[in-house]
């Protein structure tokens, strides 16, 4: 495995999770406690990937937004790490 590699497979992970949020497969008050603050988190260390270089990109940026909305404070706390 490369690094590169392992990021496109969590990027990928996080597609599946935006899926079955979209579809209301998963309770949204769960998901946003179990996983909200991870997918808010690897949104605010991708920053600089563009859009364009994978759509995984994209979707992991509409799912932390999502997540954004349910719970305000997942932001600012991810961007502490970066600092």
């Amino acid at each position: 495995m490369t690094p590169s590699r392992d990021l496109y497979k969590i990027l990928w992970c996080f597609e599946r999770v935006a899926a079955e949020f979209s579809g209301r497969l998963i309770d949204q008050e769960l998901a946003t406690h179990l996983l909200g603050n991870h997918v808010v988190w690897w949104d605010a260390l991708c920053l600089n990937i563009p859009f364009q270089a994978t759509r995984y990109r994209k979707n992991l940026n509409d799912l932390a937004a999502r997540f954004d909305e349910l719970d305000a404070k997942l932001r600012p706390w991810a961007l502490a790490d970066f600092e």
